[in-house]
């Protein structure tokens, strides 16, 4: 075959097919397994492609500020709530994380811009920031 040949990666549930042969020749570091990973999948982009991230500093920094401003006048859900919407991001269930967030909306109106913002990370599969945002609203938020 001519010309530069299509880069594959099987993404799985099931930690297992990882060590499977297969009969496409795939090596086991094309096998991606769920829950999908943000910085996992921009490593093998990274590595497959020969790509080279460059990050810009004014954007990072401003993001981190409108985060922290933000984080001020945003309204969680209740405890229970966030806990239940913790549990589906560490399974990685996009389908289930957007259902919850849809019933919060519902439930609680108040809680919009919180539900916006994880909204916006899950639409990016970026379950380990959804997860450390979601671990620092339980940290913040009595026990009762």
């Amino acid at each position: 075959m001519d010309g530069p040949q299509p880069q594959v990666a099987i993404v799985s549930a099931n930690a297992f097919d990882r060590g499977l042969d297969n009969g496409l020749g795939l090596p086991p570091d094309d096998f991606i397994v769920k829950p999908v990973r943000h910085s996992e999948l921009l490593d093998w982009l990274e590595r497959k492609l020969e790509l080279v991230w460059v990050e810009s500093t004014e954007s990072v920094s401003a993001m981190t500020a409108t985060l922290a401003v933000s984080r001020v006048s945003i309204v969680n859900p209740p405890r229970d709530e966030v806990m239940a919407l913790q549990a589906l991001v560490r399974l990685g269930f996009y389908r289930g994380i957007v259902n919850k967030l849809d019933a919060l909306a519902i439930s609680f109106p108040a809680c919009t811009d919180f539900v916006d913002q994880q909204r916006a990370l899950a639409r990016q599969y970026q379950f380990e920031t959804m997860q450390a945002q979601l671990q620092s609203v339980l940290n913040e938020s009595p026990v009762h």
